[in-house]
């Protein structure tokens, strides 16, 4: 009671911070950037799912439902076949490498936050809708040549400003593989399944390393170890444990005969 306390109270501030102007310091100068990121919104939406799950008050549905209604009216370009990481402040789409700005492995846990919330909801348009951005962000990060999902992209084909871009990295490919089992278990697909096994493979022939814990976090295109460090600012046990929770689990219903898709029905 008293962690669940705790982690009430902070909650408490962090929707302080989020909802007051100038508690946070802006990154560039809004007179003359004046745009929104992807980042803060998805965050903010699932931390108000998993605090729904041990707190009963009605703030937590009221941030979700603001947070979908943002990313779904302005950070999904259909034109564009993308979740984009930032838009002009009116939700418009901002010609500039910033704003072609795709972040695959981003929008695919985006994606995913969204299915669980579809399922909830029994909503069939919102589940679709994550599924669609699911195949966009593999159909362009996945690459063809090497396996594995590049880091960045940018919506019009044009170059990266990251010289990070075409890493592979372990968090990128932890979600993609939620997001395609939780999209398999909606539609029986095989296809995502198999895209699935495909990562996994991936992952269990690249950031792996056998016979020692822990995996590596930051490859080179081609595969190879960036360095031996395993934990660092930029990857620690999150995304990895988070994934393997949930695809135990997801796959534990699957193999019972429990599909998402029944609860559609």
């Amino acid at each position: 009671e008293e962690v669940r306390q705790r982690a009430v109270e902070l909650y408490g501030l962090m929707l302080k911070y989020y909802t007051t102007p100038c508690y946070f310091p802006p990154k560039v100068n809004p007179e003359t950037r004046k745009t929104k990121g992807h980042s803060i919104i998805m965050i903010m939406m699932n931390v108000s799912q998993i605090m729904r799950e041990i707190d009963d008050n009605p703030r937590y549905d009221k941030m979700i439902d603001t947070c979908l209604d943002t990313l779904l009216n302005d950070f999904v370009k259909e034109d564009k076949k993308a979740l984009m990481e930032t838009v002009n402040a009116d939700g418009s789409f901002w010609d500039s490498p910033e704003g072609r700005f795709i972040n695959p492995g981003h929008s695919m846990e985006t994606a995913w936050f969204m299915m669980q919330e579809a399922i909830r909801r029994k909503d069939r348009a919102l589940m679709e809708t994550a599924i669609k951005i699911t195949r966009w962000s593999l159909e362009r990060g996945w690459d063809e040549e090497m396996g594995g999902i590049y880091y960045f992209m940018d919506a019009d084909n044009k170059p990266v400003l990251s010289l990070e871009w075409d890493m592979k990295l372990m968090w990128v490919h932890c979600e993609a593989m939620i997001a395609l089992v939780y999209a398999y278990s909606y539609t029986g697909n095989e296809e995502y399944f198999k895209e699935f096994e495909c990562i996994f493979d991936y992952i269990s022939k690249h950031f792996a390393d056998p016979g020692h814990p822990e995996w590596y976090g930051h490859l080179h295109r081609d595969g190879t170890p960036i360095s031996q460090i395993k934990g660092s600012d930029w990857k620690g046990p999150f995304h990895n444990v988070r994934a393997f929770m949930l695809l135990t689990q997801l796959l534990g219903d699957l193999v019972k005969g429990n599909y998402i898709g029944g609860v559609f029905e």
